[in-house]
């Protein structure tokens, strides 16, 4: 309610925001974790339940892993920087209506 400022005259209004619920996740394709602020940290963006990522290198080896959509990747195994190079990630969510589940490859630029 806002009152118009001249006498008792006021106006009321009602504004209805309608919320498509959906069940995705965005996985980026590379990213750059060079220290300048702008894409150093790989992570899934969604809204799901039940997260979980998993950053393997091209051994198989299970390099990184969380259980948070909050948490990333910042591109180093065992406190050492990783060498640029394309890095295999398995994601898996609960959403509204199903299980979902995306892998792929990432490119760690540097």
């Amino acid at each position: 309610i806002v009152n118009t400022g001249s006498g008792n005259c006021k106006i009321a209004d009602t504004v209805i925001v309608n919320v498509k619920a959906t069940d995705t996740l965005f996985v980026p394709s590379a990213f750059t974790p060079n220290g300048d602020g702008k894409n150093d940290i790989f992570k899934a963006f969604g809204m799901v339940d039940d997260f979980s990522m998993e950053i393997f290198n091209r051994w198989g080896e299970r390099i990184f892993s969380t259980n948070s959509l909050l948490i990333g990747w910042n591109g180093t195994y065992k406190g050492i920087a990783l060498p640029s190079g394309t890095y295999i990630y398995l994601v898996k969510g609960t959403g509204l209506k199903e299980e979902i589940r995306l892998k792929g490859s990432i490119l760690l630029i540097r």
